[in-house]
């Protein structure tokens, strides 16, 4: 079983007055006069295949795909604390937000601060649903713990609620 990433599929703005299917979308949004999404159908024509869908999604989503049909293993990715944050990413360069003169520019206070608390508002909220925790104060070393998890995934059987057995 390999893990294979699923792309968002693009589709035109609707016509006035039709909606959108949002019951066939784990999440989906408007950019450029297109609404875009992750599919139900796509995340199942992998399952299907017997592979595992490596996704990442908006936190309001895992309740969605955390059924039956989809027996997730959701693993969080946490932001170490502020210091390291400071220390880590001081020089790394981000995509601005639209209203900001350049592209790119470095982390402010601000984004640290809005990531610490971001992220406990998750665990709060989401944390009885998270299977593994991974703290990613080191970037490579964070990644290298997703793949050694999903191959372990690929080869071991894993716990899940009795009311999906």
């Amino acid at each position: 079983m390999a893990a294979r990433p699923i792309g968002h599929c693009l589709f035109p703005c609707l016509i006035p007055g039709s909606k959108l299917p949002t019951d066939r979308f784990i999440e989906y949004g408007r950019h450029s006069g297109n609404y875009y999404g992750t599919s139900l159908d796509s995340v199942r024509k992998v399952l299907e295949e017997s592979k595992v869908c490596l996704l990442d999604v908006e936190p309001h989503a895992i309740k969605l795909l955390y059924t039956t049909e989809f027996k997730p293993y959701v693993t969080f990715v946490k932001p170490p604390a502020i210091e390291q944050l400071r220390l880590s990413r001081r020089k790394v360069k981000i995509l601005a937000s639209c209203d900001e003169p350049m592209p790119t520019r470095t982390f402010m206070e601000a984004d640290f601060e809005d990531m610490i608390n971001t992220a406990q508002d998750m665990e709060d909220k989401y944390g009885y649903l998270f299977e593994k925790i991974i703290m990613n104060d080191d970037l490579a070393m964070a990644f290298t713990e997703i793949r050694a998890e999903l191959k372990k995934l690929e080869k071991e059987s894993n716990w899940i609620p009795k009311i999906w057995a």
